[in-house]
């Protein structure tokens, strides 16, 4: 329950496809790609001599970097103004009202008045309201009961001190591994993990997950079947 509160309360995930469209646009987005330019050939040594559009970065330019096409502030992804407002409704999703999507959003995607859009958003929404009101509990969803070890796994995603990992719990014996996962988790990264876990300690009957974007992609299900 722990991992599930972790994962709904801190983490964003992206599809492959998604991040392939993240690449684009950051290329084609005017400010982040003369963003990109200055992080990789260097800031200009006083505020004034930069650009009016890139000056909402100076005061964390050192936390910026480009890798591999993405921008990035710290742990979370810069998102390029096309994307920002389905990023919101992404972070918006399960109506936790403004200070927990503000946590979720948190280390996972950033831009400038990230925190104002959703509050603005989180505000306007009588969902989240109503949600914050009441601040109802999720009921606890009944699972098969397991006959032996290593038959019914679960598997999810969390995020601990900045980095991503890969969790996988049996629940006949409670056993649990941990795999730390790259920067950005695709469907390939969990798959290739899972394999090499399976390879280890054998394949379970039923892998049970929360069907989040790497979970649930076509290229996830073709594995599982």
């Amino acid at each position: 329950a722990e991992i599930e509160l972790d994962k709904t309360v801190h983490a964003v995930h992206f599809t492959d496809q998604r991040l392939l469209d993240l690449q684009n646009h950051t290329r084609e987005d005017q400010v982040l790609n003369a963003l990109c330019e200055t992080v990789m050939t260097g800031w200009p040594s006083e505020v004034k001599e930069v650009s009016k559009t890139l000056k909402p970065f100076w005061s964390m330019k050192d936390q910026l970097s480009v890798e591999d096409g993405f921008l990035t502030k710290g742990r979370a992804i810069v998102i390029p103004q096309v994307m920002r407002k389905e990023a919101l409704q992404r972070i918006h999703e399960g109506h936790q009202g403004v200070t927990k999507c503000q946590l979720r959003a948190k280390d996972c995607v950033f831009w400038p008045g990230i925190n104002k859009d959703i509050e603005k958003l989180c505000l306007s929404c009588h969902v989240c309201q109503k949600h914050q009101r009441a601040n109802p509990h999720e009921p606890l969803k009944p699972h098969d009961i397991p006959t032996r070890p290593w038959e019914v796994l679960r598997a999810d995603l969390f995020l601990w001190e900045r980095e991503e990992y890969l969790i996988v719990a049996d629940y006949y014996s409670k056993y649990q591994i941990v795999r730390k996962m790259p920067q950005f988790v695709t469907s390939a990264a969990v798959i290739k993990a899972l394999k090499q876990i399976f390879s280890e300690l054998g394949i379970p009957s039923k892998l049970n997950t929360d069907n989040g974007p790497q979970f649930s992609s076509v290229q996830f299900k073709e594995f599982a079947a």
